[in-house]
């Protein structure tokens, strides 16, 4: 049977590009959708096409009083959380030995431009060639995901200008508008639960949702290697 989207809200809320690797980014996912009709075997092979057109609008013009709501929370939830910002970075920063180590440096794989993108772009393309469209569905809304929420991400950290704590000067240190490579919000740690988010609503099961640790390894691991705050990850 044909498989219907999971959730549309899910799509739109978040993906993932970064740096001088943004326009290759756009134009390989614009490749993928122009060409993915021709090569699926899944029947509307052209519904990638009308969600990407769909979810963008959404992206901006879907805001709701509730999202609001739930993001102002959540920003004021930061202010006490931020006191635990030294303290923590003061514990767990710096390179982990053996087995943990290499878990650190995977997770923060994960997160990273190349990894969240080339992953979830290259589970989208594998699909193309499969009769499964739930898992078409599935990696489509991954590596739109990925990429709705870097430009989130990118909007964020230039209107907040927080300093990253290797700056040594503090968690409550912003300059706005000033530098791309601020600390606030995580884009390692969004771009790695964008990506795998998706897998576990589709497949709602306790494996896909136990993939939903290395994300959090991805936030871990931007602390350990003093690239974000405590806050930044939350």
């Amino acid at each position: 049977m044909k498989s219907k989207r999971a959730t549309d809200a899910l799509a739109v809320s978040n993906p993932f590009l970064g740096g001088s690797r943004r326009p290759v980014a756009v134009m390989f996912l614009a490749l993928t959708l122009v060409s993915a009709p021709s090569i699926t075997h899944a029947q509307d092979g052209d519904r990638f096409l009308r969600w990407a057109g769909d979810d963008i609008e959404a992206f901006f013009l879907g805001i709701s009083p509730e999202s609001v709501g739930l993001t102002v929370g959540a920003g004021l939830l930061m202010i006490p959380l931020s006191r635990l910002d030294v303290p923590i970075r003061d514990r767990f920063r710096g390179d982990l030995p053996g087995a943990a180590g290499t878990a650190v440096d995977a997770a923060n794989v994960v997160g990273s431009v190349g990894g969240s993108l080339g992953i979830s772009a290259g589970l989208f393309a594998i699909s193309l060639f499969t009769d499964d469209t739930t898992f078409q569905d599935a990696a489509f809304t991954s590596m739109q995901t990925v990429v709705l929420t870097d430009i989130a991400i990118v909007a964020l950290k230039t209107s907040i200008g927080r300093l990253r704590p290797w700056r040594n000067e503090g968690p409550y240190v912003f300059r706005p508008f000033t530098d791309l490579n601020s600390s606030f919000p995580s884009g390692h740690t969004s771009a790695a639960f964008a990506l795998l988010t998706p897998f576990a609503v589709y497949y709602p099961n306790p494996f896909t949702i136990s993939l939903l640790a290395v994300s959090a390894g991805t936030g871990f691991a931007r602390i350990a290697k003093d690239k974000h705050w405590f806050t930044d990850v939350v």
